[in-house]
């Protein structure tokens, strides 16, 4: 039996799924001397935040690891070779108390949908040379590199009022 992606991870629900945001991050230029993270805007026809800017995201599979979800996505969301995601070292970030993940629940108001993921923040630096071989996936309608410190506050990734208890979002269109 095959079941959609928001049964399967809770969304129309509020069920407890898992899931990673990847901070991609590239070296700083030397034009700046500032890090850059890799910000990607959904496309208009997603169902979940169409429009909105955010950092690679996946959902992890039952009792998959933090860093093989990671490993996952950078393939399958950015189109990164095997070889290149098996040679590049992600760090999963830790609160203050250890802690590796915090708890965001989501509230979709239009369409009464809510999310609650544990959710891991990694963070990845890319070579320079693998930056030109990122292909993002088709939910992705456009793509750029952000100064760090300067990310638009438009997202989930970004939302106000995540801290390291508890995260709380209300998306609304428009």
């Amino acid at each position: 039996m095959q079941v959609g992606i928001s049964r399967a991870h809770g969304h129309d629900t509020a069920v407890l799924h898992r899931g990673v945001w990847i901070a991609v991050l590239r070296r700083p230029l030397p034009s700046s001397g500032h890090m850059q993270v890799l910000m990607l805007k959904r496309n208009q026809d997603m169902a979940t935040c169409p429009g909105a800017w955010g950092l690679v995201g996946e959902h992890s599979l039952p009792h998959e690891p933090w860093l093989a979800t990671t490993r996952r996505a950078l393939m399958e969301e950015l189109g990164l070779p095997k070889s290149v995601v098996a040679a590049q070292r992600p760090l999963v970030m830790r609160g203050e108390r250890g802690e590796a993940s915090v708890l965001v629940r989501t509230e979709y108001t239009e369409t009464n949908r809510r999310e609650l993921q544990a959710t891991a923040l990694v963070a990845v630096v890319l070579p320079d040379d693998i930056i030109p071989l990122i292909r993002p996936d088709d939910e992705v309608a456009e793509m750029k590199w952000q100064t760090y410190g300067r990310v638009p506050n438009s997202s989930p990734s970004f939302g106000a009022g995540i801290d390291t208890d508890y995260g709380i979002h209300r998306m609304r269109r428009g």
